[in-house]
């Protein structure tokens, strides 16, 4: 059994017009939505920083590079985590927006854990062994004194703080080895940059024997940490 449809020519000019003005009805409303995503209402009027200390909120900003004329719909949020992950001062970065018109952004600064000096002057050093630039005032940090700066600085980054303290400078040996000096002349031999948590913490309780028991240490090995060494004055 066929069956046949036909369309008078009125009906199908009917159907055409309905079909013209609904494309027409989508292409407004497509242009709308594009002008509107564009237009002013949507620029950044708010930016929350939180995280800073050692960069003021302000330069923070400045080295997102965001202002009044920035879109927050159309912003590139891994785009600005990565251009402040590459200040020296920020470890980590994390950027969201929360529409029509506020940028937060959180960072994690990288915090001095020693000192180091080259042709321009006294630096900071990270945990990670960056370079946050000239220092200030060393402010009782301890020295890395040679090459070998990212270990040497992950060595002090893994002491308890308040061995750390007690640290006067730390050397990177051509055998690869780290050298500790304390500020009261002990030297400690550190070994390899291996188990330095645990180097950490056994020199913690060494010091802490001395000052209890009122021996004066006159060096201290700790290359293996389970069979620690130390020589009296």
């Amino acid at each position: 059994m066929a069956i046949s449809i036909s369309l008078s020519a009125e009906s199908l000019t009917s159907w055409r017009v309905r079909l013209g003005l609904a494309v027409v009805v989508i292409s407004a409303l497509v242009l709308a939505a594009v002008v509107v995503s564009r237009s002013s209402l949507l620029a950044v009027r708010t930016i929350d920083v939180t995280g800073a200390s050692r960069l003021t909120t302000a330069r923070v900003i400045a080295r997102a590079h965001i202002d009044g004329s920035t879109n927050a719909l159309w912003l590139d949020e891994h785009a600005v985590e990565q251009r402040l992950e590459r200040h020296p001062w920020i470890s980590e970065a994390y950027v969201s927006v929360a529409l029509p018109s506020t940028v937060r952004i959180s960072i994690v600064e990288r915090t001095p854990v020693a000192v180091a000096t080259n042709r321009f002057g006294v630096l900071y050093i990270a945990a990670d062994g960056t370079s946050l630039g000239r220092a200030n005032d060393d402010a009782g940090l301890p020295l890395i004194e040679s090459a070998g700066r990212d270990v040497a600085a992950a060595a002090l980054a893994a002491m308890p703080v308040a061995v750390r303290s007690a640290v006067e400078s730390v050397e990177y040996g051509d055998d690869a080895s780290l050298e500790v000096r304390l500020h009261d002349g002990v030297t400690v031999a550190y070994g390899p940059a291996d188990r330095l948590v645990a180097k950490g913490l056994v020199l913690e309780r060494i010091l802490a024997w001395a000052e209890e028991s009122g021996e004066e240490l006159d060096s201290v090995d700790v290359t293996a940490p389970g069979s620690p060494a130390v020589a009296l004055g």
